[in-house]
């Protein structure tokens, strides 16, 4: 970088202009020579010197003067060397195993070392030795300062990795486990092993040694067999394909924070007791690990705020204590097939997520027992869920409600579930056994509104207000609860079929994805234009499909391909002879296999008949 650019650049963080003041250009042309024109250096050495006076801008150029071979690594070796003990060893932390991780995940790691991060890692963003991403809150250094990082940890002791204080390079990793070298200085270790290298032998007594251990990570290494110790001071334990289906004796983990298991042997997690607290465990984690047979009792475990189980196939049991943890946040068993055993009821207010799909034995889905206004997302597609339970309507907040190959659902109380306030998105295609519902009850086709079916929708709502309890005097709070009682909401009304959807449209004024997709409806009733906010339609494969004689007022993307039935569509006869929309917000239109459709088209004589394969308006 030029002389006149590398001034203004280090200026701008030493002084926050373009210009040193007059009683600092001389020292600041200092700088810039032991710079060598490097941005990175003279980012960081203007943050370090900013807001010191001349006599500490004097002394650390005195260190520069002391350094031998100038090199850059020395050069920003003196910021370093300016942190508190603290906030050097956070430094160290991201440098050897937090590069790139969760901002949040890394500040609970540091408060739970003592680290002080909430002042320290200002500090670390202030010098220039780290970044936050804001887009993704995420811990990032450059590559340089990464480098001076882990170079400070391997002179601590350069020919004996056992002594130093963190492990990254996988040649040191493998002989201290294998030689059983690591002492008490290891702090913390990662292995990343090169693709094609050979599993670890791992002695049992490797870790006997690492009293201190707090960091563990094993991002692809095998290795020959288990450990017979683990340190009880770990707050990270990310081990790949854990060679052994329980954890050594000693080890209980009080104080893990970050808990990950993927594609391991274990079985069981028997070292999680209720008589210990695991105040700090936020984190649990298991993928494709295929020996895992239950989820036990988590309640030691009350600041969870993600569990996340996926793809494991030996899983039956998930322990009814996960219904009550407050904290949680996310909850996923995607891909459990064999899952049967879930808590009977839920009380989780902080849940934002569940994800339940491929839950191909999972029949019941449990009670809401409180106002879960937290929840935005339920996924249920390809479980055996046969229905949802009225108590549904406490999930208050929920924006989407995936259900789609539900083989199994019979019922759905669309009474409940239209009129939540904030739900966007339903999709209940190719749920078998719902839709066949919809193709036996041929007059519902129709949408023909029943004096019957009102005045019970009617009794419904009526008897919910009843159920809301009365305003808690302790908190000024009141609690939604649509409990499944055995007075109430008994009758085979309140839970429609699909066909009464359409006599609810009006109940739903936010709704804008709508998939009916594989249903065997005959006609898609007029009544649909209710959902004034609904923007996309997904009527795929509807066979038997003759007729859609309305869209909603606002309604942007139809498909309809595979609807071989369909033969009247008069917004379609409208674009055809008047070349236009008369609902001017449809752009887009798919009738791909609408056999039928595909004859009126060419009788048009458009310009381009193949249109009716996808009708882009």
């Amino acid at each position: 970088m030029a002389n006149d650019e590398a001034l203004k650049l280090f200026s701008l963080h030493a002084f926050e202009k373009d210009e040193p003041p007059d009683d600092y250009v001389e020292l600041s042309k200092q700088v810039l020579q032991y710079a060598q024109g490097l941005p990175l250096a003279l980012i960081v050495l203007g943050s370090t010197l900013k807001d010191q006076s001349i006599h500490q801008w004097k002394s650390v150029l005195n260190k520069y003067k002391q350094i031998p071979d100038i090199n850059i690594q020395s050069v920003l070796r003196v910021s370093y060397d300016g942190l508190e003990d603290n906030e050097k060893d956070m430094f160290l932390d991201i440098a050897c195993f937090f590069k790139g991780g969760p901002l949040d995940d890394v500040i609970k790691i540091f408060e739970n070392c003592s680290f002080s991060p909430d002042y320290g890692i200002r500090r670390l963003v202030d010098k220039c030795l780290i970044t936050v991403d804001e887009w993704n809150k995420s811990v990032w250094m450059h590559d340089l300062l990464q480098y001076m990082g882990r170079e400070i940890v391997r002179l601590q002791s350069p020919k004996e990795p056992g002594e130093r204080s963190r492990l990254w390079f996988h040649e040191d990793v493998r002989h201290v486990l294998e030689e059983s070298t690591g002492t008490n200085k290891i702090e913390g270790i990662i292995v990343e092993m090169p693709k094609g290298e050979e599993m670890i032998i791992l002695s049992p007594k490797a870790f006997e040694q690492m009293k201190r251990l707090r960091v563990f990570i094993n991002r692809n290494a095998s290795f020959s067999s288990g450990p017979n110790y683990l340190s009880n001071e770990l707050r990270v334990l990310d081990w790949f394909e854990y060679p052994l289906q329980s954890f050594p004796p000693n080890f209980h983990g009080k104080k893990l924070i970050i808990f990950l298991m993927h594609s391991s042997f274990i079985g069981e997690l028997s070292f999680i007791k209720c008589s210990i607290k695991y105040k700090d465990m936020t984190i649990m984690r298991f993928h494709d690990c295929n020996f895992l047979t239950k989820v036990p009792d988590l309640s030691s475990v009350p600041n969870l705020r993600d569990l996340d189980v996926q793809r494991c196939t030996s899983l039956v049991e998930v322990h009814d204590s996960i219904g009550s943890l407050e904290n949680l946040f996310h909850l996923s068993f995607f891909r459990c097939s064999n899952l049967r055993i879930f808590p009977r009821s839920l009380k989780l207010r902080s849940l934002d997520e569940l994800d339940l799909r491929d839950c191909s034995s999972l029949r019941s889905f449990p009670e809401i027992l409180c106002e879960m206004k937290s929840l935005r997302r339920l996924h249920l597609e390809r479980s055996a869920v046969e229905e949802l339970p009225l108590s549904i309507g406490n999930l208050t907040g929920l924006q989407a409600l995936f259900l789609s190959y539900c083989k199994n659902l019979m019922r759905l109380p669309f009474n409940i579930i239209l009129p939540l306030e904030y739900l966007i998105e339903l999709g209940i295609s190719d749920c078998t056994n719902l839709l066949k519902k919809m193709g036996d009850d041929r007059q519902s086709n129709l949408a023909i509104e029943s004096p019957t079916m009102e005045e019970e929708i009617s009794s419904c709502e009526e008897q919910l207000q009843e159920l809301v309890p009365p305003t808690n005097s302790s908190n000024g709070s009141s609690e939604l609860q649509v409990l499944n009682g055995r007075n109430c909401f008994q009758s085979e009304s309140n839970f429609f079929p699909k066909s009464s959807l359409f006599t609810m449209f009006n109940f739903s004024a936010t709704l804008t994805f709508l998939n009916l997709s594989g249903s065997q409806i005959v006609s898609l009733p007029t009544s649909i234009k209710g959902f004034v906010a609904l923007i996309e339609l997904c009527l795929r494969d509807c066979k038997k499909l003759e007729e859609i004689l309305e869209l909603p007022p606002n309604i942007k993307v139809v498909f309809a391909s595979g609807c071989q039935s369909l033969e009247r569509f008069p917004e379609l006869s409208r674009i055809l002879e008047f070349n236009g929309s008369h609902n001017r917000s449809l752009f887009y239109l798919s009738l791909d296999g609408c056999d039928k459709m595909h004859e009126k088209i060419w009788n048009y004589k458009v310009p381009n008949a193949l249109l009716w394969k996808v009708w882009t308006l």
